[in-house]
């Protein structure tokens, strides 16, 4: 999750630094860092996260070709993270891309990131990339590559290169290529220009939207603005080609909305408002059983004669049932993956704080994208149908910029999806409601207890002496419980687990410089005022002794254990040569694994054939709403020689979504078992969300199935044999999970 966020703010920085207009024709983008990656203003300059505890320099001599490379290296125990990245014009024809890397690394303590991503304009259509961690290791110039499919509404190419920890990289000769073409050779296309384009002025300032009074009328009339609003904007052939800019079109019809006194008088003006845009094709869809269908379009509401009027019903059945076009202005999907793009969602730059028309525009957004392109829509606790009403005096009345985040998470919670958190630059909810500093110490949710995990102490100036096991009671003389009881909300999560999880990891920020924390030790309360510290700085020290531990090693006679939070893809036949032979091979999950890369090539060593392990379902342009079941995917491929001990795959709750299909793969293994507790449940790969006033979100965009049907979404991964930490566990040093494992493999 630390990655994702980082990701996610680094793309936003350099969308403020790099504006689309800027683009001009492929040029030299010191790619082989034969210039100086510092020069302001021309197409050599690359970008960092100025962290003052990285330097970045050329260096002359040790490089991989020509005269220079470039050296990034820590220069703090605490370091964090630094990125070296660029944004670099592309709109040509190809159906792959592959971006090669020269990297050298010394001493990293922590890993090194090539992560690619492909734009639209403003919205990251899909990215991949190429990792390597490890603790204090040195490796010489080595290739490095990120091949993914090229979606054809690629115009824009991001580069990054990230160091997390400690460590000298030095990166030189990166090289891009189309069908194995360099990038400069391949023949450009046009960009494409729509009429929505053109209408950017008008509402540029504001939305000239003004509510003061919210009544029941009123929130009814928007309600059913914010629905139709929404299906014209999925289903309209007019809206799918660009024609108008729909942001705006909202802004203009919505006073005459907001002041209609009656239900006939709203719908007389939506009425003529939908006919604005013209006549509807008459070449409608033929209406067929749609085989494998796993959820359908809820257009339930549009055959309400006494609520929309017959003339309206009558015109969204004709629309559901036109023939949608082959691409839409707003929406794409992500090529052999089907997860939808949410393409020209402006994302208002200009606004930290929306007024109310940006609000209400951000929450029309989101609910028609979850009632159209969320694939476990079904899985919601509350009815997705009642969300939009709740909500729309909710967000006319979040009268700061505080409380506008504040909201917006609150709605993100309804979805029951983890992925689904905020990211701003800036967050006022980050910085006032939790606080910028934090105490030098690590929590965890263990027996319905908020319990000191790990202390970092060693890392501060600090003489708080709280000790692993230490049961937090109170913190500013709050309960625990009051606390969590008054966050809840605003922690979207798939399940109780995961929602504590993240509730304690932030329990102990304060916008204060000391935190008063009351704790229970064998049985006696006890006080203490500790000195906190930027809360970064602790959650940098943290990852970095994550990183510190060993990605394989033997734990017990004839077992070995694979860490997959550090583990190396590079280094997977050299590990099961050492344990081919052996009784037992635990697969700690219990972390988000490194790479991707890893998934099939360690399952060819496991499996003797290939055994279907998952199965999707996914969206698309011609039926927005239905989601349709596709084929399984297999794993494993035939190999008499593959490993025949046993297998245990390690859980809990901070098995979230990639560690969780790896969990699902590696469980189709024979003599494999699921050891630990019930994952996040929150698989499938994402799609990117903007909101108006500079936030992002993320939602899962298919979903993910077992072969047999059942759900993995909140439901996460069942362990075979539960096992959790206990306090006195904690208190003692042991790891009880992997202790179990290691019984269950030596029992007979």
């Amino acid at each position: 999750m630390k990655k994702i966020i980082f990701i996610i703010g680094v793309i936003l920085l350099f969308h403020i630094i790099d504006s689309f207009g800027q683009q001009t024709s492929p040029t030299n983008y010191n790619l082989d860092f034969e210039a100086n990656v510092n020069e302001k203003g021309s197409s050599e300059k690359w970008y960092n996260y100025n962290n003052k505890s990285y330097i970045i320099e050329m260096d002359t001599v040790i490089k991989h070709g020509g005269k220079s490379s470039v050296l990034i290296y820590s220069v703090d125990s605490n370091a964090g993270s630094e990125t070296l990245a660029k944004y670099i014009p592309m709109s040509v024809y190809g159906k792959k891309i592959n971006v090669k890397a020269y990297i050298k690394f010394e001493e990293l303590e922590g890993s090194f990131e090539l992560l690619v991503g492909q734009y639209d304009r403003n919205q990251l259509i899909q990215s991949e990339n190429s990792k390597c961690s490890g603790i204090r290791i040195s490796k010489n110039w080595m290739e490095y590559s990120v091949n993914m499919p090229l979606s054809e509404d690629v115009n824009l190419l991001f580069l990054g290169i990230y160091i997390y920890g400690q460590g000298k990289i030095w990166i030189d000769d990166i090289t891009i290529s189309i069908d194995n073409e360099n990038f400069t050779k391949t023949k450009q296309k046009k960009l494409e220009t729509y009429k929505a384009d053109s209408d950017t002025i008008e509402f540029k300032e504001n939305s000239k939207i003004n509510v003061t009074d919210v009544y029941a009328q009123q929130i009814e009339n928007l309600d059913k603005l914010g629905r139709i609003w929404g299906m014209l904007k999925y289903y309209h052939p007019a809206i799918a080609r660009g024609e108008y800019n729909w942001d705006y079109e909202l802004f203009r019809i919505m006073p005459d909305i907001i002041t209609a006194e009656t239900n006939v008088e709203c719908n007389n003006i939506l009425l003529n408002w939908v006919h604005k845009f013209g006549n509807l094709p008459q070449n409608n869809i033929t209406q067929t059983l749609i085989e494998n269908l796993k959820m359908k379009a809820d257009l339930a509401w549009t055959d309400n004669d006494a609520l929309l009027g017959r003339e309206m019903v009558l015109y969204l059945d004709s629309l559901e049932n036109v023939l949608k076009e082959s691409k839409h202005y707003y929406l794409t999907f992500v090529p052999e993956v089907g997860n939808p793009v949410f393409k020209n969602e402006n994302i208002y730059l200009k606004f930290t704080y929306p007024d109310a028309g940006y609000r209400l525009l951000a929450l029309f957004r989101f609910w028609n994208a979850i009632h159209y392109y969320f694939p476990y829509k079904y899985l919601i606790d509350d009815n997705w149908n009642n969300v939009l009403n709740a909500y729309i005096p909710k967000f006319i009345n979040a009268d700061s910029e505080l409380n506008y985040e504040l909201t917006v998470l609150e709605l993100l919670g309804q979805i029951y999806d983890t992925h689904a958190q905020m990211y701003k630059y800036a967050s006022l909810f980050e910085s006032n409601y939790l606080g910028n500093n934090m105490a030098p110490y690590i929590l965890q949710y263990v027996e319905d207890k908020a319990v000191v995990k790990l202390s970092l102490t060693n890392h501060f100036p600090s003489d708080s002496n709280l000790l692993k096991g230490d049961i937090i009671i109170s913190i500013n003389k709050i309960t625990v419980e009051d606390i969590i009881k008054a966050r809840s909300k605003y922690v979207p999560a798939s399940n109780n687990s995961v929602k504590m999880r993240d509730l304690v990891f932030k329990l102990l920020r304060t916008q204060d410089s000391t935190i008063h924390i009351t704790y229970e030790r064998d049985g006696i309360i006890q006080s203490q005022i500790i000195r906190c510290f930027p809360e970064n700085e602790v959650y940098n020290s943290y990852y970095a002794a994550l990183s510190e531990t060993t990605p394989f090693r033997f734990v017990h006679d004839s077992i070995a254990y694979i860490d997959m939070k550090n583990f190396d893809k590079d280094s997977i036949e050299n590990i099961m040569e050492q344990v081919k032979n052996m009784k037992g091979l635990i697969i700690d999950l219990r972390c988000y694994p490194s790479d991707f890369e890893i998934l099939f090539p360690l399952s060819e060593y496991l499996m003797p054939e290939p055994k279907s392990f998952v199965k999707f379902s996914r969206s698309n342009l011609r039926n927005p709403g239905d989601f349709v079941i596709d084929t399984c995917l297999s794993i494993g491929i035939v190999n008499n020689e593959y490993f025949k001990g046993k297998i245990i795959i390690l859980t809990n709750e901070e098995t979230q979504s990639m560690a969780e299909y790896f969990a699902m793969a590696f469980r189709a293994a024979p003599q494999a078992s699921v050891i630990g507790s019930t994952t996040a449940g929150t698989d499938g790969n994402v799609s990117y969300f903007d909101f108006p006033g500079r936030i992002t979100t993320l939602i899962t965009g298919i979903g993910i199935y077992s072969p047999d049907g059942r759900e993995t979404q909140r439901v996460g991964i069942i362990p075979d044999i539960e096992a959790k930490p206990t306090i006195q566990g904690i208190r003692d040093g042991r790891d009880e999970v992997l202790e179990k494992a290691i019984e269950v493999i030596n029992r007979e």
